[in-house]
């Protein structure tokens, strides 16, 4: 029997409090999302903050809804997408589902239902479905730009200021400087920072991060080794 994969957890802190808004534009995207019944397609890089934003429509929306990460297809049966009347459907990186024919085909019903859509993507993905590729263009699209290592820098200062963590600058320097760029992992290294200064009873410091690092570093080189 094939195992109904439901990928339909969302972190915690991808919410629009969370979100670093970091020009008008962004504040237009934002409003679209949050005031419009219009399907929209969010096209951007990775680390662009497509996933934040289609998980921050979700907790903000009241009425039901359903996340999938299309990343994960392969584990995800196809079926917990039947009967969504009326729910708003967040399907992120649809990119991974280009020319996979069963996928395609229920994005284009999905489409062509009255059904809102949140999709996100990698620009300029082609689907094989011709029908569904005009679909795709005919959208609403916002293209998402990367931050900058400033803008990182102020996302990071802003999650770490609405966690109530006071954390100062020179450890976000550091984490910038020394850990993976990638904005997932620093803000979810932020969260370890917390974690960790509430249990030793410690002010945030480079020499807590560094402490940090070092954990995650031996606990990655133990899995590594570990493995045949």
């Amino acid at each position: 029997m094939t195992q109904l994969h439901l990928p339909l957890s969302l972190e915690p802190n991808a919410t629009f409090d969370n979100y670093y808004c970091h020009s008008s534009y962004m504040r237009t995207v934002l409003d679209q999302l949050i005031h419009t019944r219009q399907s929209i397609l969010l096209s951007g890089l990775s680390g662009s903050g497509k996933t934040h934003l289609l998980q921050a429509i979700c907790h903000h929306h009241k009425t039901p809804w359903i996340y999938i990460d299309c990343n994960d297809y392969q584990k995800t049966n196809l079926s917990i997408l039947d009967n969504m009347e009326n729910q708003l459907i967040c399907l992120d990186n649809i990119n991974a589902i280009a020319s996979v024919k069963k996928w395609e085909e229920c994005l284009f019903k999905l489409m062509i239902s009255d059904q809102r859509l949140i999709l996100s993507s990698q620009p300029q993905v082609h689907f094989s479905r011709n029908d569904l590729q005009s679909r795709i263009k005919a959208l609403d699209t916002y293209d998402l730009i990367s931050l900058d290592e400033g803008g990182q820098h102020q996302a990071l200062v802003q999650r770490a200021q609405n966690k109530g963590l006071p954390l100062p600058k020179t450890v976000i320097h550091w984490m910038q400087r020394h850990l993976p760029r990638n904005n997932t992992f620093l803000f979810n290294f932020i969260d370890q920072i917390e974690t960790e200064s509430l249990r030793q009873q410690k002010k945030g410091s480079i020499q807590l991060a560094k402490h940090i690092w070092r954990t995650l570093q031996s606990v990655e080189n133990e899995s590594t080794q570990s493995c045949p």
